[in-house]
């Protein structure tokens, strides 16, 4: 099963950060690029920041700033137990964009491979017996 942008956004909101910041929408965009070509994160400015600008119609700078806003909101919402499932430990301090983008990305695929591997698969949330 393939990752969307509404499994990212799911994640997002899961980690307490929701649709009134504008990197809500940029971080979603830049994981996407991460799910269909992970290379990109080798050239964070060139690929991915570039990419999310142009699909936004904003600067690269502008990009950058509110991703780190999002990350910022993510590492202070408290949500430990899931910040803990994705990174393998509780960020307690700065943490790199692309690492971020990174982990979001393998987190959301190794979810959707499970979820297929096992015969279930999440809506909103809920986990749902295929079959």
């Amino acid at each position: 099963m393939v990752v969307d942008e509404g499994d990212v956004k799911e994640l997002l909101r899961r980690l307490g950060v929701n649709a009134t910041y504008k990197g809500y929408y940029y971080v979603s965009a830049a994981v996407m690029l991460a799910v269909e070509d992970e290379q990109v994160l080798e050239f964070m400015s060139k690929k991915v920041y570039s990419g999310v600008a142009e699909i936004y119609h904003t600067s690269v700078s502008c990009v950058e700033r509110d991703i780190r806003t999002v990350k910022r909101r993510m590492l202070e919402s408290g949500n430990d137990k899931l910040l803990q499932n994705i990174f393998g430990y509780v960020p307690a301090g700065r943490i790199e964009n692309g690492y971020m983008i990174s982990m979001l990305a393998d987190y959301l695929m190794k979810m959707k491979a499970d979820d297929w591997e096992y015969g279930f698969q999440r809506f909103s949330g809920m986990t749902c017996l295929i079959g």
